[in-house]
């Protein structure tokens, strides 16, 4: 529930009060655009059936505030991945945040909260 324009520049949201909401400010946590692509190649090596994968995800500057004041900067991650197959087995190994983008979601009064940090992993699946 939002509180009529005529309140001023106090909306009421779900019974509390926010300072300085005008009309046109944009939503919190919504950027105006972001984007995602992803590049795949298949191909033999070694008898397995491989998969290379890179997804890139892109996110504008965004606001997490409903009074737009606090403003967080907008990132770009690259996550990458190699999978191998044959018979029943499948086996990937992978890279998140491949650039260990520093991702900053938002700042709160306990600091800021970060997105994750480049990590790696093996997964190894068998399948009956």
């Amino acid at each position: 529930e939002v509180g009529s324009p005529s309140v001023g520049n106090t909306a009421v949201v779900q019974g509390a009060s926010v300072q300085n909401v005008l009309t046109g400010n944009r939503l919190p946590s919504t950027p105006e655009t972001s984007g995602y692509g992803s590049l795949v190649y298949d191909f033999q090596i070694g008898g397995f059936d491989a998969s290379a994968r890179a997804d890139l995800y892109w996110v504008a500057t965004q606001w997490r505030a409903a009074n737009n004041e606090r403003r967080t900067p907008g990132h770009e991650t690259v996550d990458l991945r190699l999978q191998l197959t044959r018979d029943d087995y499948r086996l990937s190994f992978y890279v998140e945040n491949a650039t260990d983008e520093i991702i900053v979601y938002e700042l709160t009064n306990n600091g800021y909260q970060y997105g994750r940090a480049r990590s790696w992993g093996v997964e190894l699946h068998y399948g009956l």
